[in-house]
């Protein structure tokens, strides 16, 4: 900006201008009123004389009003502009020294003259951000799916990265941080504290845990929990002070410094109802940090002390992911939280316990002296951004800036291997050895375990209890088979979960709509809970039709696979010495699984560890892709089919798709949840406010207890009878989403007998033919059950038990099994052999062509037709074909008590 001097009309005076988005500035402030008095101060008025300026003029604001578009953005001169490119538009304007005076405001030849004396050049530099470190080497330190690094990398920047041109780290690196310097943050957070059994090297024991539905978290760890209103204000001065904190009912998190520093921040706290932690929508990414910290402590062979370190990295890590969550569209919980594209400098130029080379002291002259470390996560408020935490073998850790990986030479040499490993012994033998799966279940507080996945399979191992002692209140929720049922419902571009909270009320507090047998005319309402919070009314009908519709035909409900996220080993795995063989002299390999698993990411956001070798059958292109991203399709377990299935890709895809192969999610059945113990269905019940678990217990105990001979105390088994476990199964019927239990002995574990162990049935063409003859004759048809079929025939084998929690008083004491219980080998041959005893004392006589087509000579006497009454046997269901086929299974039923 060019101004005349007004105490000089030769001398011109300029005002340099800055530029912040489209708006020219100079930066000034508000003279006091002592210099705006003193004369010795130039005064310069910068408002020109004309036109007259008047704020209140509604022209000024129709003109600002259309340089914006509907959302109140500025519309962009050049819409070609995309994601990730930067454009300036620059602009020079000079003008002809020829005659500067004839260009006049007032003048009618304004334009005229404007455009024969000022020259204006326009052009344009188009320029895109340097990318530092790619998507696949991401994926690599992060432990990420290669897509979802390569959309973590679009929508982050590496401002800060830094380039190593000399290993031997002679220059220090720039300690310039402010492109990573930069708060009421615009969403609500929640707290909720972690417990940990283990003491780590700074003395915490738990982590207080702030985070959203959307996947964004930030951990303090703490020594006690009276130290929570200092994780507040950490969280305050790093990160920003959200709209409102929500917590439970912890005295430490409501009362006390920390209400005192939400007030003193003008922060609400917001408190979610006493008993209902599901009502916190955080849970799902808090459960999800503690299993992916645990993942990496095992992975790497930290010590466990180290856990604090590791929770804070993968709270930043998770933070700066791009996850495939609704709310989020496409962008990283950094970005949604902060309101700005992240920078992932500081965490992405290494992994979690990587290998480090850093400067630890002045190095003696001539040679440098760099210090082996491990990378333990960036610094906290200590040195320049880019500043990292490194732990030496001594156990010390330091905060360092300068430092760089190994070397592909330092990772080859012999004595740099013999070097980490005496670091790695040191190491241990001052923090202890490294953390194994025993190690990471971290108890505390009601069961907030820090805990890895759930294996696939878990073993039965109830503990002795009182069943339903406690009486609960009955309300219209009680009882009522959609409750708590969670069901996948279309939202977005995307299916999530939801959660059946409630019935819904009218404004009297009337519920809304009655139950009917009919689904067409049951008109309950009833309200959908999402993770985010929202909350959505949904008909009855509505929420069986997605129960039906995620389910397969026996109500497991199918879990889409999202990504690979982790990989591990145990001692039963091959090694590439032991998968060498010779068969019949002729060199070979041994082509086994064994001993590996893979931890996947399910579409509905949890991760579970499953078997290698289902997921070679279930999804061979994706493990076989995530093998080589991962770099382990050289182990034994991959190498003698990775290959093959890549070269064949587009054919294996085609016949993966002709065979629909889903994972069946085992925790789910029809949207309701399954427990697994006697003592978690009644938590269960608890924690839904109803007794249907507890029910379906109290009525299959009452049926199977005639099944068990207990012996007085201090009895020993008699000899020669095998010993085996009773646990409770769990189902949930398809018809009236019926809670079922079942009583099963764990048969696996005793010998087979030597005669025949299961019940035949009968075939197919016994059917058709039997039902073409009935409908030939005019003969009527009737089915049957027989209920707790099994446990009506002796025990064929000698078997004896330890009653379980679910005898109540009885528990602990010894039984002899003298019924055909469930799951005993033989059980099924037995009671195909009492139902034989039955047909015979009935009359009946087997077929030869199918022995379970029993047949017995009939008289109709109300029109004198002879014919043969049949009775189709398929284990416990019969079907009888009779002129009166009601007597017929009446008598039966006399025989089943």
């Amino acid at each position: 900006m060019i101004l005349t001097d007004p105490e000089d009309a030769a001398h011109q005076l300029s005002i340099h201008l800055e530029l912040d988005g489209v708006i020219s500035y100079f930066e000034t402030c508000k003279p006091t009123q002592e210099e705006y008095e003193q004369s010795d101060l130039p005064l310069f008025e910068l408002t020109a004389p004309a036109p007259d300026w008047d704020p209140s003029d509604p022209s000024l604001r129709e003109q600002e009003a259309s340089l914006l578009d509907f959302r109140g953005q500025i519309i962009p001169v050049d819409k070609s502009t995309s994601r990730g490119r930067y454009r300036h538009r620059l602009c020079e304007v000079s003008q002809d020294s020829g005659d500067a005076g004839l260009i006049r405001r007032d003048d009618d030849s304004f334009a005229l003259m404007l455009e024969q004396n000022v020259a204006v050049t326009i052009s344009e530099v188009t320029t895109r951000p340097k990318i530092a470190l790619n998507h696949l080497e991401l994926a690599k330190r992060w432990g990420i799916p290669p897509d979802r690094a390569k959309q973590t990398v679009q929508m982050t920047t590496q401002r800060g990265i830094r380039t190593i041109l000399n290993p031997t780290l002679s220059r220090r690196f720039s300690t310039n941080d402010r492109h990573l310097r930069y708060r009421r943050l615009p969403h609500y957070v929640y707290q909720d504290t972690m417990f940990s059994s283990v003491k780590s090297t700074r003395g915490n024991s738990m982590s207080q845990v702030f985070a959203t539905p959307f996947a964004w978290s930030r951990n303090y760890p703490m020594a006690r929990r009276s130290q929570a209103h200092e994780a507040v204000g950490a969280l305050f001065n790093r990160v920003g002070v959200p709209l409102a904190i929500i917590s439970d009912n912890a005295k430490e998190e409501v009362l006390g410094k920390l209400r005192q520093k939400l007030v003193d921040a003008h922060c609400p706290l917001r408190q979610t109802e006493p008993y209902s932690p599901w009502s916190n929508s955080a849970e799902l990414e808090i459960r999800e940090l503690k299993k992916a910290t645990g993942r990496r402590l095992l992975k790497s062979g930290a010590p466990k002390r180290l856990w604090d370190y590791c929770l804070e990295l993968e709270s930043l890590i998770r933070s700066h992911t791009a996850h495939d969550i609704f709310k989020l569209n496409g962008r990283t919980p950094e970005a949604m939280m902060m309101g700005e594209t992240p920078d992932i400098s500081y965490i992405c130029e290494f992994g979690w316990y990587d290998w480090v080379m850093f400067r630890d002291e002045v190095a003696p002259y001539p040679e440098p002296k760099l210090v082996l470390g491990r990378y333990l996560g960036p610094s906290v408020d200590v040195g320049p951004a880019m500043s990292a935490r490194i732990i030496k073998a001594n156990g010390q850790v330091v905060d360092r800036s300068t430092f760089r990986h190994l070397t592909a030479d330092e990772l080859q040499d012999e004595v740099h291997k013999a070097t980490r490993d005496d670091f790695t012994k040191l190491l241990h033998e001052k923090l202890g050895s490294a953390a194994t799966f025993a190690d990471l279940t971290l108890g505390g507080d009601g069961g907030r375990s820090f805990l890895l996945p759930t294996p696939e399979h878990i073993p039965y191992d109830d503990v002795p209890f009182d069943i339903l002692e406690e009486e609960l209140m009955p309300t219209p929720e009680s009882g009522d088979e959609y409750v708590n049922a969670e069901v996948m419902l279309p939202r977005g571009n995307a299916m999530q979960r939801g959660r059946v909270v409630k019935r819904k009320r009218d404004d009297d507090g009337n519920i809304v709509g009655t139950a009917n047998a009919n689904p067409i005319l049951d008109t309950r309402v009833y309200e959908v809970m999402f993770p985010d919070g929202e909350v959505t009314e949904l008909a009855a009908n509505t929420i069986a039709t997605s129960m039906y519709a995620q389910c397969d035909v026996d109500g497991n409900e199918y879990l889409l696979l999202e990504a690979f996220v982790d990989h591990q080993k145990s001692d039963a795995a091959l090694t590439l010495e032991q998968q060498k063989t010779n068969h019949n002299g002729r060199p070979s390999i041994r082509k086994s699984t064994a001993g590996w698993k893979l931890c996947c990411q399910w579409l509905d956001g949890s991760t579970s560890w499953v078997r290698l070798s289902e997921l070679k059958e279930s999804h061979p292109v994706q493990v076989a892709e995530y093998a080589v991203a991962a770099g382990i399709d050289h182990e034994p377990a991959f190498n003698w089919w990775v290959r093959h299935v890549l070269k064949k890709r587009d054919r294996i895809i085609a016949q993966v798709k002709q065979r629909n192969a889903r994972y069946l999610k085992k925790t789910h059945k029809f949207g309701i949840e399954m427990p697994k113990s006697v003592q978690e269905a009644l938590e269960l019940d608890k924690k839904n406010g109803n007794n249907l678990w507890g029910d379906a217990i109290k009525k299959e105990m009452q049926n199977v207890r005639i099944a068990f001979d207990i012996l007085p105390d201090g009895t020993t088994a008699p000899i020669g009878y095998q010993h085996v476990r009773c646990h409770m199964i769990f189902d949930v019927k398809m018809e009236d989403f019926r809670r079922k239990a079942r009583l099963v002995a764990g048969g696996h574990t005793t010998e087979a007998p030597p005669t025949l162990t299961y019940a035949s049935v009968v075939s197919r063409e016994t059917v058709r033919i039997a039902l073409t003859m009935a409908a030939l004759h005019g003969l009527p048809i009737m089915a049957a059950d027989v209920m707790n079929a099994y446990v009506t025939a002796p025990n064929k084998e000698k078997i004896w038990t330890t009653l379980g929690p679910e005898f109540g008083s009885d528990c602990g004491k010894k039984a002899i099994i003298v019924r055909a219980l469930y799951g005993l080998k033989s059980a099924g041959a037995a009671f195909r052999s009492h139902l034989g005893e039955c047909m015979r004392n009935l009359g009946y006589k087997p077929c030869l062509a199918d022995p379970d087509l029993w047949m017995k000579p009939e008289y109709d006497p109300s029109d004198s037709f002879k014919y043969w009454s049949y009775i189709l046997c398929y284990v416990d269901d019969i079907l009888v074909i009779h002129h009166q086929p009601e007597d017929v299974i009446k008598k039966i039923d006399k025989y089943f008590p």
